[in-house]
């Protein structure tokens, strides 16, 4: 059963553990929330990028440079 308007904090740590493993792919990640339509998903990430624009960076750079991102982002962390 799918659902409408705004998306429970639950629903919102799938979407993004989702998009994470999944990429972009909506029909992928709308099966990790069935809750929600790959429409909805997709709506959704829109709003998501608008707000988290270097997320959608990550995305689509390789396995490689993910990671040396997600170390930078932690090292410059330690020195916050």
């Amino acid at each position: 059963m799918h659902k409408s308007g705004r998306w429970s904090c639950e629903e919102h740590i799938w979407f993004v553990a989702a998009i994470k493993y999944y990429g972009l792919n909506w029909e992928l990640v709308s099966r990790c929330i069935p809750t929600r339509t790959k429409i909805q998903c997709r709506t959704h990430a829109q709003k998501y990028f608008l707000k988290h624009p270097w997320e959608k960076k990550i995305l689509a750079m390789s396995p490689q440079e993910q990671k040396a991102t997600q170390t930078l982002v932690w090292l410059s962390s330690l020195n916050s």
